[in-house]
């Protein structure tokens, strides 16, 4: 437990909303304008502007580095390239959003120019065949961000998610986290025995 309350600490970066107020929503101040981000909702999968990650099974037990990776609208709605020519709205192909780095859109032109550069990566990969090293999950929502002039590449995008994203639920590290360590578990066993 203590090691997933390390894990679930919270630290404010540059770029990311905070929705740790005591207002449930995030409110972004803008001049006289005042523009309202809905809030995380966890239960219904819902993380507005932001960047979400998701385990897939079998592979991120082996190495938790590799997973899903989706863009969120500011309604909160997950917007993943799935497979050939195929976007899913609000039905992240991996279940659950395990991690989420949220981005505050003000930085980056306002609300509308979020949803718009979301609508259009979903737009250009919707005509796109799926490629699991060339042309995946990673390379839409990195599109997403390069229309907003967020220069990440796949790299950086799974770097900035993983390491300075917030877990999504106090228990999302253990979906990650024990099955690395029963995969480990069983290695090293199979080693030591195999060796004798």
């Amino acid at each position: 437990y203590s090691f997933c309350t390390l894990l679930v600490t919270n630290y404010m970066h540059r770029g990311e909303v905070d929705m740790s107020s005591s207002n449930p929503s995030s409110t972004l101040d803008l001049g006289r304008d005042t523009m309202t981000l809905a809030p995380v909702d966890a239960q219904r999968n819902r993380f507005p502007c932001a960047i979400v990650w998701g385990s897939l099974p079998c592979l991120s037990w082996m190495f938790p580095f590799i997973g899903h990776m989706g863009i969120t609208d500011s309604e909160g709605r997950v917007h993943d390239f799935a497979g050939p020519y195929t976007i899913c709205i609000d039905r992240f192909m991996v279940g659950k959003v395990l991690k989420y780095y949220q981005i505050d859109p003000l930085l980056y032109g306002g609300i509308t120019a979020w949803d718009n550069a979301v609508a259009k990566a979903d737009e250009v990969y919707s005509k796109k065949m799926h490629n699991i090293c060339c042309q995946n999950c990673h390379h839409h929502t990195v599109h997403a961000l390069s229309i907003l002039g967020i220069h990440y590449n796949i790299v950086t995008a799974v770097v900035v998610v993983l390491f300075k994203g917030k877990w999504s639920s106090p228990t999302a590290c253990l979906y990650l986290i024990v099955p690395f360590l029963i995969f480990c578990t069983i290695m090293f066993a199979s080693i030591y025995f195999t060796s004798k």
